[in-house]
């Protein structure tokens, strides 16, 4: 970088029509130069306006307990539960189709009625609901295949509930509600182009066996005592001696 200089000589030194100006060209030593080049790069720092881009939020498909609106949860044996299957984030293009499998241990949770077109309801995200399909449907291996919904009439996005699941609790264990195979047994579509799912979430359970509580040890206290009396006082009359007969 060149500083430009101009300065005013006596009018005795140049006879000229510009007799009165010096003209000096001078280079600028590099720290100076290092320190112009931090000055500029500062005011275009402060007074660039600040741009934040968003990243988009993942395509997640997700188990979820109705009872505490969580993926995981422990429950008492014995004990109905609601499992919610929900989408999140799909993006403003939307999908018209879905198809997702499901699979339980049936030796630990089974579906509440053990019926499908009870217990496998539809979460309105979709207008339009198929259920799990048939040949997919084997509740002996806790496996639900191609549980569907569509929408024929446009594209579905945003965030919502696919489809609800009323179980129960059998066996004292831990135990998951998993979505199978993402983007291959799961699936989402547009039209003939399949929609990438960024995420896939199973539920986790914890399944106890149900503690005595204060109200069902009085209870308990009360007919063991209650049972305790009545037999002592079958047995004292058992044990009356008969007056003898002469």
């Amino acid at each position: 970088m060149y500083l430009l200089s101009v300065t005013k000589l006596p009018s005795k030194v140049l006879n000229t029509k510009y007799r009165n100006y010096s003209i000096k060209v001078k280079k600028l030593p590099n720290k100076t130069l290092l320190l112009v080049g931090m000055f500029f790069l500062f005011i275009i720092l402060t007074t660039a306006p600040l741009v934040t881009v968003k990243a988009a939020n993942p395509l997640t498909v997700s188990v979820v307990f109705d009872e505490n609106q969580l993926s995981t949860i422990t429950l008492n044996q014995d004990t109905d539960f609601n499992v919610s299957v929900k989408i999140y984030d799909v993006p403003s293009s939307g999908i018209d189709f879905y198809s997702i499998k499901i699979h339980w241990d049936p030796a630990i949770v089974t579906l509440k009625h053990n019926d499908t077109t009870l217990d496998v309801l539809s979460g309105g995200f979709t207008p339009g609901f198929a259920g799990p399909s048939y040949a997919g449907t084997h509740l002996d291996t806790g496996t639900l295949d191609d549980v569907a919904g569509y929408n024929s009439v446009g594209f579905t996005s945003g965030s919502g509930t696919l489809f609800k699941m009323l179980m129960h609790c059998k066996a004292p264990s831990n135990s998951t509600i998993q979505i199978v195979a993402p983007n291959l047994d799961t699936y989402l579509m547009h039209l003939v182009t399949q929609v990438n799912i960024d995420l896939a979430v199973s539920g986790t359970m914890e399944i106890l066996i149900p503690e005595f509580s204060v109200s069902m040890l009085l209870t308990v206290f009360i007919v063991t005592t209650t049972l305790a009396i009545a037999a002592a006082i079958v047995s004292s009359r058992k044990r009356r001696v008969l007056p003898r007969v002469y």
